[in-house]
C-alpha cells in the first residue's frame, strides 16, 4: 500500500515512525508533505520516506491519504483537492479531533473515509486508537488501516461514529488522568519521606508494570479486578490503601472524568 501523510506534527511523525520501523509499510511507499517544509524534510531524512512538494502530488501518489493538518484547515483542504480525493479506490484517514465524517462527505461522495482517534502514547509506540469506517471497505482495506495504527500501539474499530466521543474521553484524554495519578503517588511518597527522584522512578515503573500485566491478563480473559485481588491480602497494606481510595470516591471520580471528557467531545463535534 502507498500512503500519503499530509501534515507531520507529533502525531503524523509518530505514525510514520511506527509504520516504517515496524516494517508495516516500505519507506519508499510513504509520501509526506507539510506546509512547514523543515518538518517534512526531517521526516524524509529520519525515516527514508519520500518528500513531496505539494498536497496534490502527495494525494496522487497514495492509496491511503492521512489528513493530519489542523482541524480548522481540513475542510478547505478537502474542498480544494476533491477532484483527486473523491475516488472509489481512495481511502481518506482523518486524525483531526472532533471532525465528523459528514464534514468530509460534503465534498467526497465516493472516497472511503476513516476517522481515527489516536492518543499521545503513540509517540512512544504504545498508542491506543479508535477507528470508525465510513463507506464500503474491503477486508483488505480495513486490514491495511488497522495495520497502520497497530504499528504504533493498538487499534480498535468502533461500530458507531458517536462511540469515538467515548474513545476520546477514555483513551484520548486518559493519559492525562494517568499522569495526574503518577504525580499524586510521587507527592504522597515525598510527603512520607522518600526522595522525589526515587519516587518518580518507582511510581512510573509501577504504572507501566501494572499496565503490562493487565494487557497480558485481558488476553487470557482475566479481569483487572482479579489482579487487584491478588495484591490485596486480608488486613494488609493494600487493603488499607484501597479503602482510602474508595472513601475518597476514586472510582466515581475516574468515571466522571471519562464522562465529562466524552460529553465535551460531543459538544465540540456539534
Amino acid at each position: 500500500m502507498k500512503i500519503g501523510m499530509i501534515g507531520c506534527g507529533n502525531m503524523g511523525t509518530a505514525i510514520i515512525g511506527g509504520m516504517v520501523k515496524s516494517g508495516a509499510v516500505a519507506a519508499n511507499d510513504v509520501f509526506v508533505y507539510d506546509i512547514a517544509r523543515d518538518k517534512a524534510e526531517k521526516n524524509a531524512k529520519d525515516f527514508g520516506i519520500v518528500l513531496k512538494s505539494n498536497i496534490k502530488e502527495t494525494i496522487e501518489a497514495s492509496d491511503y491519504v492521512i489528513v493530519a493538518v489542523k482541524p480548522l484547515d481540513v475542510e478547505a483542504m478537502v474542498a480544494e483537492h476533491k477532484s483527486i480525493l473523491d475516488k472509489q479506490d481512495k481511502v481518506v484517514i482523518s486524525i483531526a479531533a472532533g471532525l465528523k465524517a459528514a464534514v468530509y462527505r460534503k465534498h467526497l461522495a465516493q472516497a472511503l473515509i476513516v476517522r481515527a482517534m489516536p492518543n499521545t502514547p503513540m509517540l512512544a509506540g504504545e498508542g491506543a486508537t479508535g477507528l470508525y469506517f465510513d463507506g464500503k471497505f474491503s477486508a483488505g482495506q480495513k486490514d491495511n488501516v488497522m495495520k497502520i495504527f497497530s504499528s504504533c500501539g493498538i487499534a480498535e474499530e468502533v461500530a458507531k461514529e458517536e462511540h469515538l466521543d467515548i474513545v476520546t474521553g477514555l483513551s484520548g484524554s486518559g493519559p492525562a488522568y494517568v499522569y495526574i495519578f503518577i504525580s499524586a503517588m510521587v507527592d504522597a511518597a515525598v510527603r512520607e519521606g522518600l526522595p522525589r527522584d526515587k519516587a518518580k522512578k518507582l511510581a512510573s515503573q509501577t504504572v507501566l508494570g501494572a499496565a503490562k500485566m493487565t494487557k497480558e491478563a485481558l488476553a487470557e480473559g482475566v479481569h483487572p479486578e482479579e489482579l487487584k485481588d491478588r495484591v490485596m491480602s486480608p488486613g494488609g497494606t493494600t487493603a488499607a490503601g484501597l479503602y482510602a481510595l474508595e472513601r475518597g470516591s476514586f472510582r466515581a471520580d475516574i468515571m466522571d472524568a471519562v464522562r465529562a471528557a466524552a460529553q465535551r467531545s460531543r459538544e465540540l463535534g456539534g
